[in-house]
């Protein structure tokens, strides 16, 4: 048996080890078909506004956005074929690693080489390396959302000091990214911080969700300092609240001032509300306003209207539940996996609302079940997968501009935590079904022996 382990092991390692070549062959020769990095975007010439200021300077750390995508831009130079190439590289790094990991936590060899080939797989997906060719945060994101998990995984199988380190690292990295990634952390710190009571891992439980809720705190100080909020909540209020004569008043109750220059933005999605609110100089009062009061009002209103804050995400549900963002792609982009059933296994779309919510009804079933056989490691995929919708929720609410884009990323966390929620169950069951079976093996060939052994007496005899 040790001698076919090693050879299993030999084996695994050979397969992906040439896999991975292959994989990176292929977004290589992918990306190689792409003319130009594409920059059009707001996000993109903030970035490089805000990496072209000092690293000595409050308007680098303190700016309307977190840091490390302009320290990411700032560190190669502003370069757009820069920026390309080495968000390409490290996306490949970086899903391989995941993929290498998710291979590791599970026990059946067999399973393993098909786990490894499934993550790879998933991150050809067109939402996920399409983003390579683009000067925003989304590949950085997504790559660091891959080691994030990747350190999760390794956290929960091995704990130690070096484990700890990373992981809490990687989730300050995250925020620091996009601020929705804060609410994450608060969500699953507070979780974790409940978990405590059921007695098992308490130490554990509390040094990450502390440490999770420090992060967050420690987000929203800067983030209130850059005032991400201001350019949100001026969308908000064009896009969501002028349209809305009941909205409106609660508004007005709360000091905004309602003038007819005000409501000629009422309505509008383009991307450019915002900056034209900003710059006109009949809103100087309301501009005001929403600096002084305009986030906590917002609050209070999310709250008066909590009906509306859980479900109005669900009037459009493919919107924030299956986004295409294929527009968004640099000109020669080509998808590598095209629209097929291999495809839509991998990363449903066509159907993506219904898999949604029976992976969540599924998780939700499974929850109770890893509580009480005390599978930790099932807890991260179930994270994954549960804290999905609050999240879409909470970026609906919180600014409705490319509202598509903002939402992708929580696409491909449930997606991804549902495939190894999957592998994790599997694997638990050939666990529990191996020793049935080697039972039935030894006793059919107990069976046989003795049958045999008997026919051979018969013949002597």
């Amino acid at each position: 048996m040790k001698r076919n382990q090693r050879l299993m092991q030999v084996v695994l390692v050979i397969f992906e080890l040439v896999l991975f070549i292959l994989y990176a062959r292929l977004r290589i020769l992918n990306a190689r078909s792409i003319r130009a990095p594409r920059m059009s975007f707001g996000d993109t010439t903030d970035y490089l506004l805000i990496a072209s200021q000092s690293l000595f300077s409050s308007k680098f750390w303190l700016a309307d956005k977190p840091f490390l995508i302009p320290l990411f831009f700032k560190i190669l130079g502003g370069n757009p074929h820069t920026i390309f190439t080495v968000q390409l590289y490290f996306s490949i790094f970086c899903w391989g690693i995941l993929a290498i990991t998710c291979a590791y936590i599970i026990r059946s060899y067999p399973l393993k080489f098909f786990v490894f080939a499934v993550v790879l797989g998933f991150s050809l997906s067109q939402q996920v390396i399409l983003w390579d060719s683009l000067l925003l945060s989304e590949s950085l994101h997504f790559s660091l959302i891959a080691l994030f998990y990747a350190s999760g995984f390794l956290l929960i199988k091995h704990w130690n000091v070096w484990n700890i380190i990373a992981f809490i690292f990687l989730a300050a990295l995250l925020v620091f990214t996009r601020d929705a990634n804060a609410y994450m952390l608060l969500m699953a710190g507070v979780i974790l911080l409940f978990l405590v009571v059921f007695k098992q891992h308490t130490s554990r439980f509390l040094l990450i969700g502390g440490s999770f809720i420090i992060i967050f705190a420690i987000s929203s100080v800067l983030s209130s300092a850059g005032d991400h909020s201001y350019s949100a909540v001026l969308n908000i209020v064009g896009m969501r609240i002028l349209p809305n004569q009941e909205y409106r008043t609660f508004f007005e109750h709360q000091g905004m001032p309602m003038t007819n220059s005000l409501l000629q933005y009422s309505g509008d999605a383009s991307h450019w509300n915002g900056l034209a609110m900003m710059q006109d100089p009949r809103l100087a009062a309301f501009r005001e306003w929403v600096q002084e009061h305009g986030t906590f009002s917002l609050i209070k209103f999310l709250w008066r209207y909590k009906s509306d804050t859980l479900q109005r995400p669900l009037n459009d549900p493919v919107t924030v539940l299956a986004p295409n963002l294929y527009y968004y792609s640099a000109t020669g982009f080509a998808p590598i996996l095209e629209n097929s059933r291999f495809s839509e296994v991998l990363y449903p779309m066509d159907f993506g609302v219904i898999v949604f919510w029976l992976a969540n009804m599924f998780a939700a079933f499974i929850s109770a079940f890893a509580i009480q056989r005390k599978k930790v490691l099932w807890l991260l995929p179930l994270l994954m997968i549960l804290l999905a919708y609050p999240q879409i929720v909470f970026v609906w609410n919180t600014d409705p501009n490319d509202l598509l884009r903002h939402s992708l990323h929580l696409n491909v966390q449930w997606r991804l935590g549902l495939w190894v929620l999957v592998f994790l169950l599997v694997d638990y069951s050939i666990e529990r079904l191996m020793p049935w079976l080697s039972n039935l093996y030894l006793r059919s060939k107990t069976f046989f022996n003795k049958s045999r052994q008997s026919s051979v007496n018969k013949e002597t005899s």
